[in-house]
């Protein structure tokens, strides 16, 4: 019975308590590798018994946690973990849990020796990623290129590897496998959707990591602005005015480059001759490089400049291709050739309070929650038309504009930046560019006005779960006596007692995860 599970799982806190307080200072180190292996095991335990759970979950549909509804949202909301961890939790549930028949007799796992690593605690996250990583690359095969059962013995064969092998030598095992399985590989066609690009959340110094695979249409677009735009000298923030535009090049100083700069910098000695091949292309005046006229030959001086901005210029190739394009992106930007998105013009949105901007101090946020020093924003300043939105920091009090619109107007939008830098549902991390402006109060057809504090953000995905159905969510403003007042609140439309006083979203706000004593 499960009520039996959950004492015996109460037994065993308890007893992790005490072990809490035990001390382990007086002891050998070969004692204390021991309990590193057991606990490690039992953690590993201790997760697979999460996955029958986690399956009857799933099988069993009609619970409600929080509001929410999908089991992998419940998981996320139970386990604070990210959405694709519990996606990968549902997958594996699925994959290893052993399953009976409704007399209770219990059916054959199709991996046998992977269910039992998994609940012996062989098997650690690593491990089961790199099985995972293994039967995504195949599934992308055709059904007829790997038998199934072929794949289901591999899948158990590496299950049995996990209880010898370090999960970077069973990532080994793992291509020898899939070698075997397609020893002809993917075809091209069949890796088109396979390209991917990444950027993770920002470090602490503000850095973020890009890891992705471009095809190679991308590249051949890259390719012409790196050349140009990432050589020697070009684009370099130390310099007061950096260099922006070489034209004509000259290959006098390509001896003196490395082999990679001289890769970065090959397609420049053509430029002349490129734009000349490219004259005349366009008959229309569109603004083309076929309307441009020939660059005038570059003097002595120009010459000499540059090549002594090459000289002084101590940045990596890939801090040259960085600041390439960065620049590249920028111009785009300021061309504001792109339209609209959400109903402001596509640019860089940026807010802050006033105290702060008197005080030059502090950070300014962007829609995107990127945080930026007061460097980047009078830097960004000189170059581009972004937009800045100042709040007074005690009140923060939206415009008004009244019933004139049954939508936000760009006003509007660029307070929100401000405001709720993102979308409102309590744990969403949905930032402000992809959100959509939600009526909070009352909806536009049930006569709900447009002023500015009747709106709040909300992706579209938690946008689409805001109505009157039992399954969805209701909004208000909280009240000047709640702790956050003017902040969006959701409710459940559910006579759950926990949800009728609303909960907000404080992923955007992370100040107010701190706790001030």
């Amino acid at each position: 019975m499960i009520t039996d599970y959950a004492q015996h799982l109460t037994t065993i806190e308890e007893h992790l308590c005490v072990l809490a307080a035990s001390n382990t200072a007086l002891g050998e180190n070969e004692q204390r590798a021991e309990l590193i292996r057991r606990l490690d095991t039992l953690a590993n335990r201790a997760l697979a018994l999460q996955y029958p759970l986690i399956q009857q979950l799933t099988e069993q549909p009609g619970y409600v946690s929080s509001g929410l509804t999908k089991t992998n949202d419940i998981i996320v909301d139970l386990t604070r973990c990210t959405p694709r961890e519990a996606n990968q939790r549902r997958n594996r549930a699925r994959d290893v849990t052993v399953t009976t028949t409704p007399a209770g007799v219990p059916v054959e796992p199709q991996h046998p020796r992977l269910c039992a690593a998994v609940a012996d605690g062989a098997a650690n996250r690593q491990h089961l990623k790199v099985i995972d990583d293994f039967r995504r690359y195949l599934a992308r095969a055709d059904t007829d290129s790997v038998d199934p059962n072929d794949l289901a013995h591999a899948v158990d064969a590496l299950g049995y590897l996990t209880r010898h092998l370090t999960a970077d030598e069973l990532a080994l095992a793992a291509r020898e496998y899939s070698e075997r399985l397609l020893p002809d590989g993917i075809p091209d066609n069949d890796t088109k959707d396979v390209a991917f690009l990444t950027i993770s959340p920002q470090r602490e110094d503000g850095l973020r990591r890009i890891v992705g695979l471009i095809e190679a249409e991308l590249h051949a677009y890259l390719e012409p602005y790196m050349a140009k735009y990432s050589a020697p000298g070009m684009l370099n923030p130390d310099d007061a005015t950096p260099i922006t535009d070489p034209e004509p090049d000259s290959g006098a100083d390509a001896d003196a480059e490395s082999d990679d700069d001289r890769r970065a910098g090959a397609a420049d000695d053509d430029d002349e001759s490129g734009d000349d091949a490219r004259a005349g292309t366009d008959e229309h005046g569109d603004g083309v490089p076929g309307d441009r006229e020939p660059p005038a030959p570059e003097s002595a001086e120009q010459q000499a400049r540059r090549d002594t901005a090459a000289a002084r210029d101590t940045r990596t190739a890939g801090k040259r291709r960085h600041d390439a394009l960065k620049f590249v992106l920028r111009t785009a930007l300021m061309s504001g050739k792109f339209g609209t998105h959400r109903g402001i013009p596509v640019s860089v949105v940026i807010t802050t309070t006033l105290a702060d901007l008197d005080k030059a101090c502090g950070y300014v946020r962007t829609g995107g929650g990127t945080r930026l020093t007061r460097d980047d924003l009078r830097r960004m300043a000189t170059h581009s038309d972004n937009y800045l939105v100042v709040f007074d920091e005690h009140t923060r009090k939206p415009l008004y504009f009244g019933r004139t619109r049954r939508t936000a107007s760009p006003e509007q939008r660029y307070v929100l930046h401000g405001l709720d830098r993102g979308c409102t549902f309590p744990g969403c991390t949905g930032t402000a560019y992809y959100s959509e402006a939600h009526h909070r109060i009352d909806d536009w057809a049930d006569g709900g006005n447009s002023d500015g504090d009747a709106f709040a953000f909300a992706c579209p995905k938690h946008h689409r779960l805001h109505g009157t159905e039992p399954h969805q969510f209701r909004t208000s403003v909280a009240p000047p006596e709640h702790p956050y007042p003017g902040r969006t609140l959701w409710h459940h439309n559910t006579a759950d007692p926990t949800m009728s006083h609303g909960r907000i979203n404080h992923a955007h706000h992370p100040e107010e995860y701190l706790i001030t004593t």
